[in-house]
């Protein structure tokens, strides 16, 4: 099984008007983390920054212009899907993953040459959300937690932060151990009662991570 956990950094919330400025992703082949990748992107919009979207990825406009421009960005991003594609699609995952499903997507049809893959040819159409995950476990109460922001779930879930939050790799690495306590808490779960709707309905995840 073949799994690619992305996180983007983006100038606001808008996949057509605000940009990514930062790629993190980790791939995962039966069970193992094989690769990984972090870039960072000028925008093309730069009339269209939030700064607030600056202010929560601890990014400044001088920064951005330090980035490699998006093209080049682009071509880096590209080879390291295909370094580790091999005709075999991945399982998109991560947390929230239509928002950064959006994203690259939107990126990718900017950015790619015009012979390139479609963005989603690289994929199977099932994702893997952490998000869904913990409001399942949430709804059970098999977890307390006053929201499913990835640290409150990290926190929670007793899983430390490598790096700061709120870059792109450091959030994909905690979301990639975040995935891996609930692996191990499903399986609890199975283990004691297999009839159980988060048992029931998660009982795949045991054989993607």
């Amino acid at each position: 099984m073949k799994i690619i956990l992305i996180d983007t950094e983006t100038t606001g919330l808008s996949a057509t008007d605000n940009d990514v400025i930062q790629i993190g992703a980790i791939v995962r082949i039966d069970n193992k983390i094989v690769d990984e990748i972090n870039v960072k992107c000028q925008p093309v919009n730069w009339d269209k920054i939030s700064p607030y979207a600056l202010k929560v990825n601890n990014s400044t406009i001088e920064d951005l212009k330090k980035y490699k421009l998006p093209k080049e960005v682009w071509k880096i991003f590209y080879e390291f899907l295909q370094k580790n594609f091999n005709g075999v699609t991945y399982i998109f995952g991560g947390q929230n993953t239509p928002f950064d499903w959006r994203f690259m997507k939107s990126w990718w049809d900017k950015h790619k040459d015009d012979d390139a893959p479609a963005w989603e040819s690289f994929f199977k159409k099932n994702q893997l959300d952490l998000q869904t995950l913990s409001k399942s476990f949430r709804q059970h109460r098999l977890i307390n937690v006053p929201n499913i922001k990835l640290e409150t779930i990290m926190e929670a879930l007793n899983v430390e932060v490598d790096g700061k939050l709120h870059d792109a790799l450091a959030d994909i690495k905690g979301t990639d151990a975040a995935l891996i306590e609930y692996v191990h808490r499903v399986d609890k779960i199975k283990q004691g009662d297999p009839s159980h709707p988060v048992a029931v309905r998660f009982d795949r995840l045991l054989t993607l991570i």
